[in-house]
C-alpha cells in the first residue's frame, strides 16, 4: 500500500542482516544487483554501513552504495532495543551517470542494454522530500512497535491476573474442603 501510495520502495532488514520484508525493490536490484554475486557484496556493505550508523536510535542515514544508487535508513527501537532497520531507496538525488553505469555493466558482466533500460526506472527525488518519506517511515514504525508492546505487557499482565485469580479460587475451595 505505501508503495502504491508512493512509488517509493522499502524493506525492513533485522539487525543481522536478514531481509525481513521488501516491498516494489526495483528491477536494477532484484534482478542485477542481488543476482550478482560480486555486486550483491556491495549492497550488504551498503546495508551494513548504514547499520553501522546508528548511535541513538534517531538518526536517518543515506548512503550512495557503490552501486550507484541511494538508500535511506533508520532504526526500528521499541522499548529502548534496536530491532531492525526500515529501509527506502533504490533512487538517486540527480540524474544518473550514464557512463558510470555502462561500466558498471560491463565490470559485472551485465547486458548493457537491460541494464540501462532497468536503471530509467530509477526514480531522481528530492533528498529533503525523501527525507520526510523515511521520517514518516520511521515514526510509523515506531508507533505500530510501541501499540504491539503494549498489547503485549497488557496479555501479559491479564495471564497473571488469571493465573493469580485462579490460584485464588484453588486456596478458597481447598479451604471449604478442609
Amino acid at each position: 500500500s505505501f508503495y502504491n501510495a508512493t512509488g517509493i520502495s522499502s524493506g525492513v532488514v533485522s539487525r543481522n542482516g536478514t531481509i525481513l520484508t521488501m516491498t516494489k525493490w526495483t528491477n536494477i536490484c532484484t534482478k542485477f544487483h542481488r543476482v550478482n554475486p560480486e555486486s550483491e557484496k556491495l549492497c550488504i556493505e551498503s546495508d551494513k554501513y548504514i547499520l553501522n550508523q546508528f548511535k541513538t536510535g534517531n538518526e536517518i542515514v543515506n548512503f550512495r552504495c557503490k552501486n550507484g544508487l541511494i538508500d535511506m535508513g533508520a532504526p526500528i527501537v521499541v522499548d529502548g532495543i534496536f530491532l531492525a532497520t526500515i529501509f527506502v531507496g533504490q533512487v538517486l538525488f540527480e540524474e544518473p551517470d550514464i557512463e558510470y553505469f555502462k561500466k558498471q555493466a560491463k565490470e559485472f558482466g551485465f547486458d548493457e542494454k537491460s541494464y540501462l533500460d532497468a536503471l530509467k526506472d530509477i526514480q531522481v527525488v528530492d533528498k529533503e522530500e525523501y527525507e520526510k518519506t523515511i521520517n514518516f517511515l520511521k515514526d510509523f514504525a515506531q508507533m505500530v512497535g510501541d501499540m504491539g508492546l503494549k498489547q503485549l505487557k497488557l496479555l501479559e499482565a491479564r495471564n497473571k491476573l488469571k493465573f493469580s485469580d485462579e490460584r485464588y479460587r484453588l486456596a478458597i475451595c481447598g479451604s471449604n474442603d478442609g
